[in-house]
């Protein structure tokens, strides 16, 4: 299947909260696609010099986020407003279309094809996501074989390495088998 990458209309995104064995899993859902995956302590993105006077304040909300599954955690809201989904919606049951094959590979099953989103990411990290999310199961790759998949020179490694990092779905897209290089 093809993700989605662009809408003329920006879809509602459901969100719900899942206990696994890494601790509370934020889904994220809208037409039918996964849109993120989000755990506090898995995020990929981390606090820069000019975030700490904000930190004391989001550090309350993100406490109250963390033990309540009816407030989404800051964030998660805050990733999906980067990528202009602002209309966000709490159902629990509205996230199995993420919750069942995550609980499936939990239990020690393989991860089922799940349908993904790159709405709101640029063709660049969508080409990119698209190519890891290709990756055979088991499979290891590397910043060159992601250029090359995507018809990217190897000199495009760096930037390749920045998309994956913005991967919204760890897990399912697969940006832990992506190795530095052929070494």
């Amino acid at each position: 299947m093809t993700p989605q990458t662009q809408r003329a209309i920006t879809p509602s995104v459901t969100i719900g909260r899942m206990d696994s064995p890494i601790g509370p899993l934020w889904l994220a859902v809208a037409d039918a696609s996964a849109v993120a995956v989000y755990w506090r302590d898995g995020n990929r993105r981390q606090e820069s010099d000019d975030d700490t006077r904000q930190a004391d304040t989001a550090q309350a909300d993100t406490a109250q986020a963390d033990a309540s599954a009816d407030v989404i955690p800051p964030g998660l809201r805050g990733d999906l407003h980067s990528r202009g989904l602002h209309d966000l919606h709490l159902n629990h049951d509205g996230v199995d279309l993420l919750r069942v094959p995550l609980a499936r590979y939990f239990r020690g099953e393989a991860l089922a094809d799940v349908p993904v989103s790159w709405v709101g990411m640029t063709p660049f990290t969508a080409a990119v996501l698209t190519a890891l999310n290709n990756l055979p199961t088991g499979a290891l790759t590397t910043y060159g074989g992601l250029a090359r998949a995507t018809g990217r020179s190897i000199g495009t490694a760096r930037a390749i390495g920045g998309a994956v990092g913005r991967n919204p779905l760890p897990i399912v897209v697969p940006c832990h088998r992506v190795l530095a290089g052929d070494n």
